[in-house]
């Protein structure tokens, strides 16, 4: 597709939905811990999926037996309105949105005041969306601004979690923000193509296929 071509956020939520929720069953291993610890969520329905799962534990009190803290226990930061509104819902959990100008396609905060915003905030796990994941160009979106806030995220966290489907593999959008370097892990529902594959081998990110019962070794792909 056209390397700025972006849906809306309603249009995307509807897409490859049981693979964003297996995804973000994933994701959940890897939030902090113990209790104290800090989240930044990126904006994206993927991402939006794991947030579901936060605020169902949260407000039931329960969490599923992945979910290693109680999840009220944790600091949750977010660039993204839909997220902000479904953990806030819960009534029980420490949210934070980052303000800034609105993008209405994908309700996520830009500009400026969010990107200074992030200079000033470390959390323990950033989980991130993206429009691309590709060997030579590395993570990508098509919106300039979107890619500032981004760059910033990935600042803004010791351990870096990229959270995409499937259709995200070997494609590019206009605007590179990161490389394949700045990811710790990457959670997606198919294993990569080989340069896709050997290209995440040599910047060392540890790959996890959902439905794989552990994290897959790159040479084996």
């Amino acid at each position: 597709s056209p390397s700025r071509t972006e849906t809306s956020l309603q249009d995307r939520l509807s897409r490859h939905s049981a693979q964003k929720q297996a995804i973000a069953a994933a994701a959940v291993q890897h939030l902090p811990p113990e209790d104290g610890g800090s989240v930044i969520i990126d904006a994206g329905t993927t991402t939006e999926s794991l947030a579901d799962r936060i605020a169902a534990a949260a407000a039931s009190g329960q969490p599923d037996a992945d979910l290693l803290p109680r999840a009220e226990g944790l600091a949750l930061i977010t660039t993204a309105v839909p997220i902000a509104h479904k953990l806030s819902s819960t009534g029980v959990l420490d949210v934070e949105i980052l303000g800034g100008t609105i993008r209405g396609i994908t309700g996520a905060a830009v500009g400026q005041q969010t990107v200074e915003t992030l200079s000033r905030r470390r959390a323990d796990v950033v989980f991130l969306g993206t429009n691309g994941v590709c060997g030579d160009f590395g993570l990508s979106t098509p919106d300039t601004a979107e890619a500032a806030v981004k760059t910033a995220l990935i600042r803004a966290a010791r351990k870096r979690v990229l959270l995409a489907d499937s259709s995200k593999l070997g494609e590019t959008s206009l605007v590179r923000f990161g490389g394949l370097e700045d990811l710790d892990v990457l959670i997606t529902d198919a294993a990569p193509q080989l340069e896709l594959a050997e290209a995440l081998e040599a910047a060392e990110v540890d790959v996890v296929v959902t439905g794989a019962q552990q994290s897959l070794s790159l040479i084996h792909i």
